[in-house]
């Protein structure tokens, strides 16, 4: 267990390619990197009904078309209610941690924090207006990154408690090694590397899932 004392402090940032180049203008990024394609992972059994449970849970909080929910509310009531999915979520993933739906980082959508056993999620890019032409991909990113960082919850739990989620003995081992200090890959040193590292095809895989069924 010694090896999880030296768990992941820094955020494992999420972003995708066409929101990084969309965000050019919000935040004025000077400098874009392309977010590479990660190979897609065929879910578990219990992962299955996880996703299940999860797309029925955004259709619960923001019904059929979650960017027409959104559009609707002052920004106050949208942060409130990504709060109330993040909290719902966490209770439906089985996970003991903290979630915290803030605008702490204007270049970060989200990360999970090892160490704290904490989620944290940036709701920045939904300050924006409404007709802004790229609102509904913002709504849907925001949606996914909650997704992914409660994934990244999900392995650490799986990393602590065998047979959690129905979780391989050797996936477990895999994930273990992967979010060390010595093994887990920055975006910010090699995006490739990052994006096809275990944990992390693991995360955008399963949020993918999520999400294609999701309008």
């Amino acid at each position: 267990m010694s090896i999880l004392i030296k768990l992941l402090v820094t955020a494992v940032c999420f972003l995708t390619l066409k929101l990084i180049k969309h965000l050019m203008d919000i935040w004025n990024m000077s400098n874009i990197l392309e977010m590479p394609e990660s190979e897609m992972i065929e879910p578990g059994e219990y992962d299955k009904q996880k996703i299940i449970e999860t797309r029925e849970l955004i259709k619960e909080c923001f019904g059929d078309k979650p960017a027409e929910t959104i559009a609707k509310l002052k920004n106050k009531e949208r942060i409130a209610l990504y709060t109330d999915f993040a909290e719902k979520l966490t209770k439906c993933y089985e996970l003991d941690i903290e979630t915290d739906v803030n605008i702490y980082d204007e270049n970060t959508y989200g990360c999970y924090e090892w160490n704290k056993k904490t989620a944290q999620f940036n709701v920045n890019i939904l300050m924006c207006d409404k007709n802004d032409p790229h609102f509904e991909l913002y709504v849907r990113e925001s949606i996914d990154t909650i997704v992914h960082e409660l994934r990244h919850a999900v392995q650490h739990k799986a990393i602590l408690k065998r047979g959690f989620w129905g979780i391989p003995d050797e996936v477990r081992i895999v994930w273990a090694d992967n979010i060390s200090r010595r093994h887990y890959i920055s975006p910010t040193v090699n995006l490739y590397g990052y994006r096809s590292q275990p944990i992390e095809k693991d995360a955008f895989s399963f949020a993918a899932n999520v999400m294609r069924g999701v309008e």
